[in-house]
């Protein structure tokens, strides 16, 4: 018993002095592996497990070939071709599925004679139960494949593999793929296509998954995800390069550092909901039908020349960190939306750029929060349009005086020559009433200027202002005097002008009607803007 393999049921010999035999040892590398003789005694003991596969319940009583006929085929099939009983057992083979359990698949070379693929792809499907892969691909042409509970320790390239028959209908189902996953490249055309579905959503993915070249007919994902994880599925970086996918994708629930689309091509509906992405970058990429981001949080994120065609949705987003110290401003630089873009309940902590983004209809930003100082002026337009155009005209006016503001703000790196009346409104609109949002502020300047000018007119006509320095009466008199007969030749003011004080009254009178129009407008910008 101590020669026997640990593995649970196996009752075959160890390998060279491990204690699990040549099916269910650790493998290495293929130069050491071929070396100690490894892949050949891999190669023999696989060769007896699939003859006792072939001949177990519920095949037992299948009398159509013997084991040794079946056994004779299988050591020299690729020498007697012609062989008519040869052939017979061939297409008896190609009816056959087998299942292989808790095999630990070894590298191997299509040159050697002992190279267990060319005993795989006799078979009409195999289910991988269980298995663990030491190398990076298996080509099984016209084998039906289903992986199950995999292991895979190498990088890994998913193969067009026509799917064995299971409840999921897709390749690989609770696999872990310990390094990258790609594709096989295609030796026919631009694209290597894929027309099977892929993995379901309790695959593990240890590093990065890269697509590049592949034209999709089938899903990536499983479509459905039965049960929602308690924790969001890792992983490092998806990037799809020059890819098209012609059904639905579905990357639901996922924690990615980087998410990268690169010239690619969505014919179906693209669904990226509740995921946690460090980076987005999405670049010349093309989305044919609805887009849904919703749920997901975004730190960077940033879409550049790429077009989305139908609705396209954000709700419920979070782009940049609440209290991050980096600000990362979610950009869409020459996106072009052909429809309805949603933002509601979005939060832009690190502010949004839409400048150079393409609307066709107004988004809706209702109840979204937008980082103010790292968001463009023509940004905060967009948003203030929107809203004035579902004619939410409250919300409207609030972005209204952050565009004033954001404008403000450009003036003031212009110089003072040529830009004066105008920088001058804006720089007392914004010191009166916060551009119409704040009508206390014009209220309290009222009262406290209506207190200069009642302590004016007490001081003049007791006389205080004379007694201040005497030496300048003469020359305050006779700048009042003129002053104040101008002040009488403004016709519309002379009711409310007082003797002796006419200009002082005018410029206070000018100051209270700016005020008095400034309270109306900000209260009016609660309710409607004119």
């Amino acid at each position: 018993m101590d020669n026997i393999c640990m593995q649970d049921e196996c009752q075959l010999e160890k390998f060279n002095g491990l204690d699990r035999c040549a099916l269910h040892c650790k493998k290495n590398r293929y130069p050491a592996d071929s070396h100690s003789f490894l892949l050949l005694e891999f190669y023999k003991k696989l060769k007896e497990y699939i003859l006792d596969e072939i001949f177990t319940y519920p095949n037992s009583n299948d009398n159509t070939f013997t084991r040794d006929e079946i056994d004779k085929f299988l050591t020299n099939y690729h020498t007697q071709e012609d062989n008519e009983h040869f052939q017979k057992i061939s297409n008896y083979l190609k009816t056959k599925t087998i299942a292989l359990t808790d095999i630990y698949f070894p590298e191997r070379n299509s040159r050697d004679y002992f190279d267990y693929q060319k005993i795989l792809v006799l078979f009409a499907g195999i289910h991988f139960d269980c298995c663990k892969f030491y190398l990076t691909t298996l080509t099984l042409k016209n084998t039906k494949v289903f992986f199950q509970d995999c292991v895979f320790y190498y990088d890994w390239s998913i193969v067009d593999y026509e799917i064995l028959e299971n409840v999921d209908n897709l390749v690989y189902q609770s696999c872990n793929f310990k390094g990258d996953v790609s594709n096989n490249s295609s030796e026919d055309s631009i694209y290597y296509i894929i027309n099977s579905n892929q993995f379901d959503f309790t695959c593990i993915f240890e590093k990065n998954i890269y697509l590049n070249d592949v034209e999709f007919n089938g899903l990536l994902f499983s479509e459905k995800q039965n049960n929602k994880p308690e924790e969001k599925i890792k992983l490092s970086r998806i990037l799809l390069k020059n890819c098209i996918f012609n059904k639905k994708v579905e990357i639901n629930n996922f924690n990615i550092k980087d998410f990268i689309a690169i010239n690619t091509l969505f014919e179906g509906k693209f669904e990226f909901k509740e995921n946690i992405i460090e980076k987005l970058d999405i670049n010349d990429t093309n989305f044919k039908k609805l887009v849904d981001f919703y749920g997901s949080e975004f730190q960077n994120f940033n879409i550049y020349k790429s077009i989305f065609y139908d609705f396209v949705g954000f709700e419920n987003c979070k782009f940049g960190k609440e209290h991050g110290q980096k600000k990362y401003i979610a950009t869409f630089k020459y996106a072009t939306f052909l429809n309805i873009v949603n933002f509601r309940n979005t939060k832009f902590y690190g502010g949004l750029d839409l400048e150079n983004a393409n609307l066709k209809e107004p988004p809706n930003f209702l109840k979204t929060y937008v980082e103010y100082t790292n968001t463009n002026r023509e940004t905060i337009r967009i948003i203030k349009h929107s809203f004035d155009k579902i004619g939410n005209i409250i919300e409207g006016n609030k972005y209204f005086s952050k565009e004033m503001k954001k404008y403000k703000d450009e003036l003031e790196g212009k110089s003072w020559k040529g830009n004066f009346q105008e920088k001058l409104v804006f720089w007392v609109n914004s010191l009166t009433s916060d551009f119409g949002q704040d009508c206390m502020r014009p209220i309290c300047i009222i009262i406290v200027l209506s207190i200069i000018h009642t302590l004016l007119i007490y001081g003049y006509e007791n006389n205080f202002l004379y007694n201040i320095y005497e030496p300048w009466n003469n020359y305050l008199n006779s700048i009042s005097t003129f002053l104040n007969s101008l002040a009488k030749n403004i016709s519309p003011f002379k009711g409310f002008l007082k003797n002796g004080m006419e200009f002082l009254s005018l410029i206070f009178g000018i100051a209270y009607s700016i005020l008095i129009w400034l309270t109306v407008v900000a209260v009016k910008m609660h309710t409607k803007r004119n």
